[in-house]
């Protein structure tokens, strides 16, 4: 059973965003979480230490081509706590959702982490000047 706590709220968003879960034959399994190179810093300084703390690992930073940034992991316990968490193995970019576990956790800190992790990776924000009348 998860711990639910604000760290993991904000890895669930984190990976909500960015991350990429493969899962193999004889319970192996992959997760890639990566962004932008610009995104490095982010990276080193917070969503690395963020899932090291966590999950007490020791992962290192990754160029995976010349514009994307992160790191793979092959933790059978992080694998389990996304999976344990409703995270989809292979392409989710149309069944991501917010775990249930937050949702009807009723915890506003909660519900804020999970925002921060994805808006952190795959959030924009932009103001324009509005024509409407």
């Amino acid at each position: 059973m998860i711990n639910l706590t604000p760290e993991i709220a904000e890895i669930c968003g984190i990976h909500a965003g960015d991350g990429y879960l493969r899962c193999r034959e004889r319970n192996r399994g992959e997760i890639q979480i990566c962004g932008n190179l610009e995104e490095k810093d982010y990276y080193e300084n917070h969503v690395i230490p963020l899932f090291n703390n966590f999950f007490n690992l020791n992962l290192k930073e990754k160029i995976f081509s010349s514009k994307t940034y992160g790191f793979a992991c092959y933790n059978k316990i992080v694998r389990d706590a996304l999976l344990e968490l409703d995270f989809p193995s292979g392409k989710k970019s149309n069944s991501v959702k917010v775990p249930e576990i937050i949702l009807d956790s009723g915890n506003k800190i909660l519900f804020c982490r999970f925002l921060r992790g994805i808006f952190d990776t795959d959030g924009h924000l932009s103001f324009r000047k509005s024509y409407a009348g």
